[in-house]
């Protein structure tokens, strides 16, 4: 969600077993997209030691196979082939160097004396992810390692660990409810199929809407701006959207930016669109729930034209800042649904009747 730092947690079963240390199904993009959004991956300690410790069962075992059928394909064909096998134990240096090599987007999460009790208090109670009393106290430790990131942040959790934090095929509420409480915002992707590709369509949705962003709200780094074209210095003209007769155009003085000076030559459509992207998000966040026509109805009550209501919905959608069921939009809880519900209250109890 646009404004939040954006953390990734992602179970060892993913990291390890399903894209092999992220070299495949999706792991390298979602690596890529993670240095453009400038976000982290959240790292437990606990759950770096799992990612080390499975992935030397599983290159062992690689291994040992591997030189089994080599060996005997080396007999059958009277031809070295054994030669090709990477030296023993080569798991004990490439598992820790694949962590360094990540150290740039990895935000390490020590378990302190507290975070540790924390854990064996839950997993006593048998608390989720706990799935019994005096069960699971590794998934109740990084729980609690997550729990600890920022407040304000995002994390995008990546498991396929349906037992731990999951119930009935959805991320377990009392889970959600506790990260909301924290001001964490989780946002579960499906790891079923045994891959990325979920979490790497998510990032490239929010580093789309990162970069809609105007180039001072840009979270990713510094970018040069556009070059100003020479004599570029005619009258700024509103945008009119075609067939939208009953827009109501800002009024912007056609004046002339002086030379030298940049013209932002899209200013009045931003300012335009701004301001109707504060009214979707405060009616989106004062109801709480809406059906898309009836999220569009009440925008064109208010003096929008259909197609541009419709699309300042999907754009808002798009950027995480109100969620997309395919049928209805939804509050995303948050500071900027708070301050866009007050901002537009007045107006949404007369177009609605509902009081605040």
């Amino acid at each position: 969600m646009i404004g939040r730092p954006l953390f990734f947690f992602c179970d060892a079963n993913t990291v390890v077993y399903d894209t092999h240390l992220l070299a495949k199904k999706g792991g390298p993009e979602v690596v890529r997209l993670l240095r453009a959004l400038r976000a982290q991956i959240a790292l437990p300690e606990v759950s770096r030691a799992e990612y080390l410790s499975n992935y030397a069962k599983v290159a062992s075992s690689a291994h040992e196979d591997a030189e089994a059928v080599l060996s005997k394909l080396e007999t059958l064909s009277g031809h070295r082939v054994t030669a090709a096998l990477p030296q023993a134990k080569f798991w004990e240096a490439h598992g820790p160097k694949f962590l360094g090599d990540l150290k740039d987007i990895t935000f390490e999460i020590s378990a302190s004396a507290d975070l540790k009790a924390a854990a064996l208090d839950r997993a006593v109670e048998g608390r989720k992810p706990a799935m019994k009393a005096n069960q699971d106290i590794k998934d109740c430790l990084i729980w609690e390692c997550l729990l600890s990131l920022p407040a304000g942040s995002e994390l995008v959790f990546a498991s396929r660990d349906m037992r731990a934090f999951y119930r009935d095929s959805k991320f377990d509420d009392a889970l959600l409810k506790e990260a909301e409480n924290r001001d964490l915002l989780i946002t579960p992707v499906d790891c079923g199929p045994q891959n990325l590709h979920a979490a790497v369509s998510l990032l490239k949705v929010r580093l789309a809407a990162a970069k809609a962003l105007e180039p001072g709200d840009l979270r990713l780094g510094d970018e040069p701006d556009e070059p100003t074209a020479a004599g570029d210095e005619g009258p700024v003209v509103a945008p009119v959207l075609p067939g939208d007769i009953k827009q109501n155009v800002p009024d912007v003085p056609t004046v002339a930016a002086p030379p030298g000076e940049r013209l932002d030559v899209v200013a009045p459509a931003r300012d335009f669109f701004r301001s109707l992207e504060e009214k979707a998000l405060g009616l989106i966040s004062y109801l709480g729930r809406a059906g898309k026509q009836e999220a569009i109805n009440l925008l064109v009550q208010s003096g929008a034209a259909v197609d541009a209501a419709r699309n300042v919905l999907e754009r808002l959608a798009l950027a995480g800042m109100i969620r997309d069921t395919g049928n209805n939009y939804l509050r995303v809880d948050g500071v900027h649904a708070q301050r866009a519900t007050e901002l537009v209250e007045e107006e949404m109890i007369k177009l609605t009747g509902l009081g605040g």
